[in-house]
């Protein structure tokens, strides 16, 4: 089983319809359980929470959609490349600014900082 996210989220009509056809693709999609390896995330009860996106949304609808999902949820972006799956766990709006600076990885040296030119010689540019 799966749920969608039906967050009232304020978007314009265009950005509406735009959803509303992405989510009943999303939807065609999840029946032929051709993305069942892609539901990473489910809940308690083992249902997949699945959240669809449009990729010019402000993230904060984002957030809001998978804050209603129980701060976990499978997330379907549709951008002009096609879809993106992304995974989002354990989001909380409760974490502060010290949560987030303890996270980060600031081990980086300046040695392993590469510059434009080394980037493309990495790349095989020259």
């Amino acid at each position: 089983m799966t749920t969608i996210s039906d967050a009232n989220i304020d978007n314009n009509d265009a950005q509406d319809d735009e959803l509303a056809q992405f989510e009943e693709g999303v939807n065609s999609m999840l029946e032929t359980g051709e993305l069942d390896d892609a539901l990473t995330v489910t809940d308690e009860n083992g249902v997949a929470q699945v959240l669809p996106v449009l990729d010019d949304e402000p993230v904060s609808h984002l957030l809001q959609g998978v804050e209603e999902l129980g701060g976990a949820a499978n997330v379907f972006v549709r951008t002009t490349e096609g879809i993106a799956v992304l995974t989002v766990s354990e989001y909380s709006p409760e974490h502060t600014d010290d949560d987030a600076e303890d996270s980060v990885d600031d081990s980086a040296s300046a040695d392993e900082v590469l510059d434009a030119a080394e980037l493309d010689d990495l790349e095989g540019n020259d």
